[in-house]
């Protein structure tokens, strides 16, 4: 290692006495231009941490951007300086809640990032660099403008959460297959019609959010998401659920409210695990006799159905806790029968 490399190690650690040694040593270094790399960890500072009033830039202040995470919140920031690039050792970054547009495409460099956060902001795009981000595993970006995904996050081999929430997106890339390690994905509130054949690649995807989108129907290839365990998919287009919905094993909660299903497949009772299941505000006119399977369903809402009758196996359903039956042609004698179900705690008519 050589002394100017020396001092760029001394001046990105955490402990002062280091940075001090740096400082000194840069003194005696013509070639080393400390009052640009100063300016660089001022103007840092006051972007990511606060402002520097009575006093020059001192060690302590670059000590406190050499910590391995940074929460930028709430700062009402408009832009990134480029020489976040500095800030090598960030392993954790929050930039959320703030009034960014656009990112420098020096983010990319910050390799050790392991979380950032970028959600609500005014973004209408995310830099290509932050394909770049080899140990990143958790990319917050919801609540943002974005309307299209940089092909380069397809790069992102470590990734196991991706949150593009309330976005407007129109369409999800192919490549979100690559992302074979993710394990939770939110899409919710955007403006999806159709998903792609890739995501079923998502092998140890365990929660897929789809709230609020305009899907009519889920690909084939979702049949091979076998570790899911929560599918969320309320107020889209669906008009029925396909059979192989029931290989889904491992499913524990699934929500399917606000859509247009008339009839549930009979594959459905292949979900033992099923803890919740919401179907209310749909247009079901019966619910099936195999339900009293489900023997860890705790909640069940069918609320706003065109329901008349109700089966006489939801008295076998001896785990269920929470039925809402509200809003659908039930007469009194059907009633009835949800108050003979002792083990329900709460129950809505």
């Amino acid at each position: 290692m050589d002394y100017q490399e020396q001092l760029y190690q001394l001046l990105g650690s955490t402990d002062e006495a280091n940075v001090i040694l740096a400082l000194e040593m840069a003194k005696g270094m013509p070639e080393f231009d400390l009052s640009e790399v100063l300016r660089d960890y001022q103007e840092l500072y006051e972007c990511l941490i606060g402002e520097i009033t009575d006093e020059a830039l001192q060690a302590a202040h670059i000590v406190a951007l050499n910590q391995p995470e940074i929460d930028a919140s709430n700062r009402d920031l408009t832009a990134i300086p480029p020489c976040i690039n500095q800030l090598k050792h960030l392993q954790k970054l929050s930039l959320f809640d703030n009034c960014l547009t656009t990112l420098p495409e020096t983010i990319g460099e910050l390799t050790n990032l392991i979380e950032l956060n970028l959600g609500s902001n005014g973004l209408h795009s995310l830099p290509k660099s932050i394909g770049n981000l080899q140990n990143l595993q958790k990319l917050y970006a919801a609540w943002n403008q974005i309307d299209e995904l940089p092909a380069s996050l397809a790069g992102l081999a470590n990734l196991r959460e991706l949150n593009l929430r309330d976005n407007l997106l129109i369409e999800v890339p192919e490549w979100i297959g690559d992302l074979q390690k993710l394990k939770i994905l939110n899409l919710d509130e955007n403006n999806i019609a159709s998903l792609p054949s890739g995501l079923g690649n998502l092998e140890h995807l365990t929660r897929l959010y789809l709230n609020y989108n305009m899907l009519i129907d889920f690909p084939e290839h979702m049949r091979n998401l076998t570790r899911l365990e929560i599918l969320c998919a309320y107020v889209n287009e669906l008009v029925r659920l396909p059979d192989w919905l029931g290989d889904l094993e491992s499913l524990q909660e699934l929500y399917l409210s606000s859509n247009h299903l008339t009839s549930l497949p009979d594959s459905l009772r292949n979900l033992s695990q099923l803890e919740i299941l919401y179907l209310s505000d749909n247009q079901l006119a019966t619910l099936p006799t195999w339900l009293s399977v489900f023997q860890k369903l705790d909640t069940l809402s069918v609320s706003g159905n065109q329901l008349t009758t109700l089966p006489e196996c939801l008295g076998d359903m001896y785990a269920l806790e929470m039925l809402d039956v509200r809003d659908n042609l039930l007469s009194l004698s059907e009633i009835r029968k949800i108050e003979n179900m002792t083990g329900l705690h709460h129950y809505f008519f």
